[in-house]
């Protein structure tokens, strides 16, 4: 077939071979001259098929040729920075299906974009395609819409959609070096995430009580969620990965997408070990409470510990799974990672995390010695949907508009636990500590390092998103948003905001005990080696 469908004999828009007097393979010569998804098997009565071949061939100047490309985009490009550049700049996520899967009226995915669930999964065939010619994979999958508001078209025309790897479909899991940065190459599932609200796709909403724009199209970097993710991974704490690419369906450019991890039960045992039976996955309470994985009971009893104050030492200890002088004990569960807690919420709280903390957010936990296995780490959290953040150095405020980012708290979420605990010295002491360490120094968030995570991503799509505007630039406006003006126009707003923000997120740990008034002592160096005779100075 070449029109998405699975081929079969079954299939009247399937091309049929016969065999011959089965002496010689059937043969069938298909000349591919335009962009094409070509699908193919072999049927044998009494047999079963083999396995469907799915191979998508993309010519470039078809593409340029698509009707839902811009042409005004297309014929006003800098040297270097034409469509073809923009659409080899990355690799390439080609998704083949029956087009009914997509746009039929009764079963198209597309065309109920608000339906979930298992119901509403279609399968497809996933290749990644590389521009230089390295091998990628094909696979075939599940394909669902993914994401909550961004699903109606009154609020962005741009879908994300998630994959499911499951033995249905052939191999259970995808088995694949993704991403550069971790060891893990097997997934169960992934998701390509369209951006949302820091996209040229989107609505903009009506000001907060505070008179602000939560965000605004002409800010839109396709970078401030995976940014946020990867300040998680470079305070050493674990997150999503992910990665730029573009998207087509059924051989139709479908724009810039960010291919990610998804942190389900399978990614919590991939990276931390055990099987994904092992963990008590929660997510978004209390606004659509989830349970991805396991039972409730752990995530329950460690709210209701934290519910009772965690203001003294040993309720603090406690619900680390310590008696009150910080020593283990044996008969405790370990409820929550300490640590992992404080480097999660400190981006949220430094870089105005709006959209948080009533959803958007993720927490697993291993089971531990209270099912007679090894002694769990507790409860870990992980950065998710945060593309409303690092887009004011004006706003103060949660998406509520009243409520400071530093005092942002919702029950039954992370910033629960962050609250609760905030009223405890030590844990004050711990999480100011962390702050200078991280803000100073050469720390993970300092401008510096701050500045060259985001160059880093800003790189990766500096061509990329060329195509972007071509595909999504005139969503909302006749006049396309563009790299040469919008998007070139927030990088520069983001390279003098990293100096500017840094004082305010330290003013905001001060606002509510989790930082000194009074700065730290500076010395002429700060470790390395030193010679004989070496003085120290501090200041």
């Amino acid at each position: 077939t070449t029109d998405g469908s699975e081929p079969a004999v079954d299939n009247p828009l399937a091309t049929l071979v016969p065999a011959d007097s089965g002496q010689v393979a059937p043969e069938a010569v298909v000349h591919v001259e335009r962009t094409t998804n070509l699908r193919a098997t072999a049927v044998k009565p009494e047999y079963l098929s083999a396995n469907i071949d799915s191979q998508t061939y993309l010519f470039l100047a078809d593409v340029l040729g698509q009707p839902e490309l811009d042409r005004d985009v297309i014929d006003n490009t800098l040297p270097g920075y034409g469509i073809e550049e923009a659409l080899l700049s990355i690799p390439t996520i080609s998704l083949t299906t029956a087009t009914a899967n997509l746009f039929d009226p009764t079963i198209g995915i597309m065309s109920h974009p608000g339906s979930k669930g298992e119901s509403w999964e279609r399968a497809t065939s996933v290749e990644l395609i590389y521009p230089d010619g390295r091998d990628g994979f094909q696979i075939d999958a599940g394909l669902r819409i993914h994401g909550g508001i961004s699903r109606n078209d009154s609020f962005s025309f741009k879908r994300s959609f998630r994959l499911f790897f499951r033995e249905e479909y052939g191999a259970g899991k995808l088995e694949y070096p993704l991403f550069a940065d971790t060891t893990v190459s097997r997934f169960d599932q992934l998701v390509l995430r369209a951006s949302s609200t820091d996209s040229w796709a989107v609505v903009e909403w009506p000001p907060t009580p505070e008179g602000f724009l939560r965000w605004q199209r002409e800010q839109a970097s396709y970078i401030r969620d995976q940014w946020m993710k990867d300040t998680q991974l470079a305070l050493g704490q674990p997150s999503a990965h992910g990665t730029y690419v573009h998207l087509f369906l059924n051989g139709t450019y479908w724009g810039q997408y960010t291919l990610m991890e998804r942190p389900i039960d399978s990614f919590q045992a991939e990276h931390f070990g055990g099987d994904k039976g092992d963990y008590d996955v929660v997510h978004d309470c209390p606004q659509e409470c989830g349970l991805q994985a396991g039972t409730f009971d752990m995530w329950n009893a460690m709210m209701a510990l934290a519910a009772e104050g965690l203001e003294t030492t040993a309720k603090y200890q406690r619900i680390q799974g310590n008696n009150p002088d910080g020593t283990l004990n044996p008969d405790y569960p370990t409820y929550v990672d300490v640590e992992n807690l404080i480097d999660y919420m400190i981006p949220h709280v430094a870089f105005g995390a709006d959209d948080y903390p009533q959803h958007n957010w993720w927490a697993a936990r291993q089971h531990g010695i209270e099912q007679g296995a090894s002694r769990s780490a507790g409860f870990r959290f992980f950065i998710w949907d945060q593309e409303i953040s690092n887009n004011s150095l004006d706003k103060m405020n949660n998406a509520s508009g009243v409520t400071p980012y530093e005092q942002a708290v919702a029950f039954n979420s992370p910033s629960y636990l962050y609250d609760r605990m905030r009223q405890n010295p030590d844990f004050q002491r711990r999480f100011g500590d962390r702050v200078h360490a991280l803000f100073f120094n050469g720390g993970a968030l300092t401008p510096e390092n701050n500045r060259a995570r985001w160059k880093s991503r800003a790189a990766e799509i500096d061509h990329a998103i060329v195509a972007e505007s071509a595909r999504w630039g005139d969503a909302r406006r006749s006049t396309p948003y563009r790299r040469e003006v919008e998007w070139l126009a927030d990088e520069a707003w983001m390279d003098l905001y990293w100096e500017e923000n840094h004082p305010i997120a330290i003013q905001r740990f001060r606002n509510v005990g989790l930082y000194p008034t009074v700065d730290a002592p500076t010395f002429s160096q700060h470790g390395g080696p030193i010679r004989a005779g070496f003085v120290l100075e501090m200041f």
